[in-house]
């Protein structure tokens, strides 16, 4: 049995979100390889919560600071997300070394402080507190006893496999899984304000080291690859809608009109406004 499928088995039958945040690498070697979506917070909730830029920066702000806490006090931690979530933050160690972090979650404490914290945090945000709110109905009532029983034996587990493959385990792909992440993220969030420095925080990395290694396993930089993303979602738009320049570059993720415009001529050979006559003509 490998991770992946304990890891399935107790988020279907437990009805908890479990997902794993890596700290050395051991993610990236079998037989602890798991699937993105025990990698990210991939519940419905989380991802409404996400779905505007200050949202998604929110989220990734609190997974940072408690996977740093989490760190560096080395034991678990029962918390509230700023949408109202209760969860168990658990660092899982080998040899009183935490190698990666535990989340258990799709709970609530206090469902009524837990709709109101997510109503503030969506007012700060521009999250559509109504879609948000019709998740609450999925939450499970907290039990930190069954969480932190869930957390230990995923932990035990680990601990298992580890010395049963001790003499085959290796973190050589780490590196570049961790490149794969950040293109993931670029992929799905290009319109938030990612940098390569609040990423090399949340994935314990030097900003420069990380910078070159993206650089060297994809032939581009971090911010080469995430305008990339943007200017192909903001063609898109400019030939399949009629929103306005305006709208577009910011609904992917440019802050400044001048400056999409600029890198939009140097990759297109044309401005928006005349990629988008161009296109509608070609129709």
């Amino acid at each position: 049995m490998q991770l992946n499928d304990i890891l399935e088995y107790l988020s279907e039958n437990g009805k908890l979100m479990l997902n794993m945040h890596d700290v050395t690498g051991i993610l990236s070697s079998k037989p602890f390889d798991i699937e993105r979506k025990f990698r990210m917070h991939t519940l419905k909730f989380c991802d409404i919560a996400k779905s505007t830029s200050a949202g998604y920066m929110l989220c990734t702000s609190c997974k940072k600071t408690v996977c740093k806490m989490a760190l560096r006090c080395g034991k678990p931690l029962f918390g509230t997300c700023p949408y109202g979530l209760f969860e168990l933050v658990y660092p899982i160690k080998i040899d009183e070394k935490v190698e990666c972090i535990l989340f258990v979650g799709n709970q609530t404490d206090n469902p009524k402080n837990a709709l109101q914290k997510s109503k503030s945090a969506c007012e700060k945000t521009k999250v559509n507190f109504k879609d948000i709110s019709k998740e609450f109905k999925n939450i499970n009532t907290a039990n930190t006893d069954f969480m932190l029983e869930t957390a230990e034996l995923i932990s035990e587990f680990i601990y298992l496999l580890y010395y049963k493959n001790k003499q085959t385990i290796n973190y050589k792909g780490h590196c570049h899984r961790i490149v794969e992440e950040l293109k993931h993220r670029a992929d799905e969030h290009y319109d938030c304000a990612l940098t390569l420095k609040k990423m090399s925080e949340l994935y314990f990395m030097n900003e420069k080291y990380l910078g070159r290694l993206f650089l060297k396993q994809t032939g581009q930089t971090f911010h080469s690859y995430i305008n990339m993303r943007r200017l192909n979602a903001a063609a898109d738009l400019l030939e399949n809608t009629d929103r306005s320049v305006i709208d577009i570059s910011l609904e992917c993720g440019f802050n400044s009109i001048s400056y999409f415009n600029r890198i939009f001529l140097k990759k297109y050979g044309k401005t928006p406004a005349q990629y988008r006559k161009y296109t509608a003509k070609s129709r």
